[in-house]
């Protein structure tokens, strides 16, 4: 099928030339607390760049949905403008949009239909099911080339609850419009990476029209997809006016002859295991960086590494070469002369250099206890919390995790509860490799 676009007529394809190299600088890095975007040049130099990461490190993190475009009402109203497939002969219709937020990560699209079809109309289908019918929606994401070529990156077909329209409102008016409006939601299948720019095609089978048309009139006659006109909440419409309309004619798009038709509602999420976000924590990530203003001109894939901080390269980023040689950065030296060792600094994340920095600890001698913000990731090095009653023998005390940031992790050491009540008690924190 064809793809009429300003009188030439393309052909949809699975790929197209690149126009730009893409080339992934340096991808190993050390922690340092703060995001780590991996660098890209391309050839010719200069072409916008998209990156996206996924996290190879193992345990995965809890995955969570991010809402990366979104131009559908928060409460749904009864009706809502729309386009008759069947009357207007579409099979699909699309629209080109440009993401927000920062997962990227395929997951699901919701829709919003509207359905003109009653009850009354197909009394056969409501005897079997008083709340609608059933029927096949399908949604397709596409990558836009530079030279208006489409890219398939993922569909998905689901037979979804088509409610009738009422003919009566709750308290017993007519009801006002001549469609009711519903929303689906469509799961995409797993690991498409999205680009910045999609788009987002909505299609069915009506009695004429569709890809497969069914052949004979049915309530599917009367479905339509609801056209959108409000600013995007999440993301940006690239053109209002510009969408992809499907006919047994051709791919039109831009939509020539149509000025004023909008695309559909839609809202896409995906999931922050895939995300544009530069990663902080250590750790493997798979990053891919595309060049170009749709983000497919060009690809390229590598892996971002971002290694844990050891006492040797804290040693390296806190001495000088003069302080290293003359014995400062040794790890019982105290350069400083705080009373705490360098070892002691690096597990406190405190300055080795500065015996005006208190350390991050706290002491409550009413509950007991020793809470500490130490620097997260750090390497070589154990906590152990232990208790005692003469300062002579020493036992384990708990210890706990209080809270985690991806810089900063907060810990408590306390006592015992049948020592809290003692006369004399001791507690401390203890750094040991």
């Amino acid at each position: 099928m064809a793809v009429l676009l300003g009188g030439l007529s393309l052909s949809p394809t699975s790929g197209h030339a690149s126009l730009f190299e893409v080339v992934l600088g340096q991808l190993r890095h050390a922690y340092r607390g703060l995001p780590i975007e991996a660098p890209v040049h391309t050839v010719p130099p200069g072409a916008p760049v998209a990156l996206v990461y996924r996290n190879l490190s193992l345990p995965a993190p809890v995955e969570s949905s991010e809402t990366v475009f979104d131009n559908t009402p928060v409460t749904l109203p009864l009706s809502y403008s729309s386009l008759s497939f069947a009357s207007q002969k579409v099979d699909a219709l699309g629209n080109y949009v440009r993401l927000g937020g920062n997962a990227r990560k395929a997951e699901s699209c919701g829709v919003i239909m509207v359905n003109w079809a009653t009850a009354a109309q197909y009394p056969a289908l409501a005897a079997v099911n008083p709340a609608g019918y059933l029927h096949p929606i399908a949604v397709t994401l596409y990558a836009v080339g530079p030279d208006m070529q489409f890219k398939l990156l993922t569909d998905v077909t689901r037979t979804v609850l088509v409610p009738w329209r009422p003919e009566l409102l709750p308290n017993g008016q007519p009801y006002p419009f001549h469609g009711t409006a519903f929303r689906i939601n469509l799961d995409f299948p797993q690991g498409i990476t999205l680009p910045e720019q999609v788009m987002v095609m909505v299609s069915y089978n009506t009695g004429a029209s569709g890809f497969d048309p069914i052949g004979i009139p049915g309530p599917y006659d009367q479905l339509n997809v609801a056209l959108g006109g409000t600013i995007p909440s999440v993301g940006s419409d690239l053109n209002a006016d510009v969408v992809l309309r499907v006919t047994k004619a051709g791919w039109f798009y831009p939509n020539s002859g149509w000025a004023g038709l909008n695309g559909p509602i839609v809202g896409l999420k995906a999931g922050n295991s895939v995300s544009k976000a530069p990663p902080v924590a250590p750790g493997n990530y798979e990053v891919t960086a595309t060049a170009g203003d749709s983000g497919t001109e060009g690809t390229v894939q590598g892996t971002l590494t971002i290694a844990p901080p050891t006492l040797e390269s804290w040693q390296q980023s806190q001495f000088s070469a003069t302080q290293m040689a003359a014995g400062e950065a040794a790890v019982e030296a105290d350069p400083d002369g705080d009373g705490y060792t360098n070892f002691a600094e690096y597990a406190m994340g405190s300055n080795p250099n500065s015996r005006s920095e208190n350390p991050p600890l706290a002491v409550d001698l009413s509950a007991m206890t020793i809470t500490l913000v130490r620097p997260r990731w750090l390497t070589g090095v154990r906590y152990i919390a232990e208790e005692s009653p003469d300062l002579v023998t020493w036992t384990p005390a708990p210890l706990a995790i209080l809270s985690s940031t991806l810089q900063n992790e907060t810990i408590q050491a306390s006592c015992t509860p049948g020592s809290v009540g003692s006369s004399r008690n001791f507690l401390r924190i203890r750094f040991t490799p």
